[in-house]
């Protein structure tokens, strides 16, 4: 916090207020993006276990 304030003060702080952005986003898109591909596996099992059911 306190280096991001320092680095504020800076000619580059409209640089990196973009970046800071951008870093963020793409970590939060991340976390967000994660369990829905774990649930898309878990789906993708679950087909081809009922499957292997309807079979029998």
């Amino acid at each position: 916090m306190i280096s991001k304030a320092v680095f504020h003060n800076t000619p580059l702080a409209k640089d990196y207020g973009i970046f800071d952005f951008s870093f963020e986003f793409s970590i939060t898109s991340l976390i967000a993006f994660i369990p829905s591909l774990g649930l898309q596996w878990i789906l993708e099992k679950l087909q081809l276990f009922l499957r292997r059911i309807d079979m029998i």
